[in-house]
């Protein structure tokens, strides 16, 4: 039997959904059709993340500046309002030039799919003997590959790099609710 962090089994947190099988269909249909109105415009798609990313820099460099101001004799107000004006000026830069963003974001994307490729594949090829290796090598050859198209084609392709990460994961998540919702939808009537 499969436990979760609650201590419940997950067959008595699928039957405790069973009813509600259309609402994740519901949901993952949404969600892909999220994603097709990403793909349709993915530079909007990408300004938007980029938008919704800053925002959140600057709740977070808010929250650290307060906490800089408020929790004296911890470490002190300096490292937590230097982490916060980092954050928060990031952050304003970021929703002023979102297209300026988009491309470094998508250039640091890149490079570190780059860097990790390279310990992917050492580590590979460093622990040949170990049960999946040559899957991490692959997964390391898959990753030089992408995050070469990505730097190779910086910075016109971080004007919709962004956009293409946000349609495939609303896709996958759509679908991933969707298969959810037909497995419970399927197995309701049977107990556990």
């Amino acid at each position: 039997m499969t436990t979760t962090a609650t201590g419940l089994s997950l067959g008595s947190m699928t039957r405790s959904v069973r009813h509600k099988w259309f609402l994740f269909i519901a949901f993952g249909t949404a969600l892909i059709v999220g994603a097709f109105l990403a793909a349709s415009n993915l530079w909007v798609a990408s300004l938007a993340s980029v938008s919704i990313i800053a925002l959140f820099m600057i709740l977070a460099g808010l929250t650290q500046i307060f906490q800089g101001f408020t929790a004296h004799g911890w470490t002190g107000p300096m490292l937590p309002l230097a982490a916060g004006l980092l954050y928060f000026s990031a952050g304003v830069a970021a929703m002023v030039d979102p297209v300026s963003a988009s491309t470094l974001i998508s250039l640091g994307l890149g490079v570190f799919l780059c860097l990790s490729a390279v310990f992917k594949i050492g580590y590979g090829m460093r622990f040949p003997h170990v049960s999946g290796s040559g899957w991490t090598v692959a997964s390391g050859f898959m990753s030089l590959l992408v995050g070469g198209l990505i730097v190779m084609t910086w910075p016109i392709g971080g004007l919709w790099l962004l956009g293409i990460v946000l349609a495939a994961d609303l896709a996958f998540q759509g679908c991933s609710y969707i298969t959810f919702g037909l497995h419970i939808r399927r197995n309701r009537g049977l107990r556990n």
